[in-house]
């Protein structure tokens, strides 16, 4: 399955309804491959980062291949980039072509990801 958003993306409303259906935290979701392609993205919010990363983590969690089509952009694909998007979805198994995109010489973690399995975990970390 291929998720396209639109150009500007700035949560999950610009997201073809086709794929409201596609949800992989229902029981019924039981895709063997999703891509998310934002090689068109010409903007991209907050909230549209943590919905990728969200999807994306949550269909691993149910034996799907993921991969992340990076931005053509250059100047979006930095800032993800620089804020460590790339590195935190390869490192829970998306596949990522990054192209070498490097965000600056900023090394500071502009939007922290935790990764977590339980809803025990979540109670943890939202307390923290």
């Amino acid at each position: 399955m291929d998720i396209k958003p639109k150009p500007t993306f700035r949560d999950s409303r610009d997201i073809a309804s086709i794929f409201d259906s596609h949800d992989p935290r229902g029981q019924t979701f039981h895709e063997a491959r999703i891509t998310i392609d934002l090689r068109d993205i010409e903007f991209i919010n907050p909230a549209a980062v943590l919905w990728c990363a969200t999807y994306l983590n949550l269909a691993l969690q149910k034996g799907t291949e993921c991969t992340l089509l990076v931005p053509q952009n250059m100047g979006v694909a930095a800032y993800l980039s620089a804020i460590g998007f790339f590195d935190v979805l390869k490192q829970n198994g998306v596949s990522v072509d990054d192209r070498g995109v490097h965000g600056g010489g900023d090394e500071r973690t502009v939007m922290p990801l935790t990764r977590f399995d339980t809803t025990a975990e979540v109670e943890t970390l939202v307390n923290r």
